[in-house]
C-alpha cells in the first residue's frame, strides 16, 4: 500500500511540475527556469539524506553506484532543460503528454540490458498506454 501512496505523490508532483513549469516559461526562458528550479534540489537533498539517516539506510559509495547516481542526475537535468524548452514553445497539454512517453525508454532499456521480463498483460497495457498518448496528443 505504501508504494501506491508514493506513486500517487509522484504523479501529483510531476503534474504540478508540468503545470507550474508552463507558467514559469511564460515569464522566463527555459534555461532560466531549469537553472533556477534546480536550486531546490540541494535543499531537498539535505532533507532526504537526513531521512536516510533516520531510516538507518547506508549509502553505498562504490564506483558503479556513484556513477549511476551521477549519470541519472545528468539525464534528469538534460531531460528537464529540454522539457522547459518544449513548454516555452508548445502547449503544456501536448508537451506533458508526449514527454510522458519516457517510460517506453526505461522499459526498452530494462528489457535489453537488465533482462527484465514483461508479461503479456503488461505488454498489452503498455501498448494501450502508447495508443492513449497518441490519441490524447491529437
Amino acid at each position: 500500500m505504501q508504494g501506491y501512496l508514493y506513486i500517487a505523490i509522484a504523479i501529483v508532483g510531476w503534474g504540478l511540475w508540468g503545470f507550474l513549469g508552463k507558467i514559469a516559461t511564460k515569464y522566463n526562458s527555459g534555461v532560466t527556469v531549469a537553472a533556477l528550479s534546480h536550486l531546490v534540489f540541494p535543499i531537498a537533498s539535505v532533507f532526504l539524506l537526513f531521512l536516510n539517516k533516520i531510516n538507518k539506510e547506508v549509502i553505498c559509495w562504490n564506483a558503479p553506484g556513484i556513477l549511476a547516481i551521477f549519470f541519472s542526475g545528468a539525464a534528469a537535468t538534460f531531460g528537464t532543460v529540454f522539457f522547459y524548452f518544449a513548454l516555452a514553445k508548445s502547449p503544456a497539454s501536448s508537451v506533458v503528454v508526449l514527454t510522458g512517453l519516457y517510460p517506453a525508454v526505461t522499459v526498452l532499456l530494462a528489457v535489453l540490458f537488465l533482462h527484465e521480463k514483461i508479461s503479456l498483460t503488461q505488454g498489452v497495457g503498455f501498448m494501450l498506454i502508447l495508443v492513449a498518448i497518441y490519441l490524447i496528443s491529437k
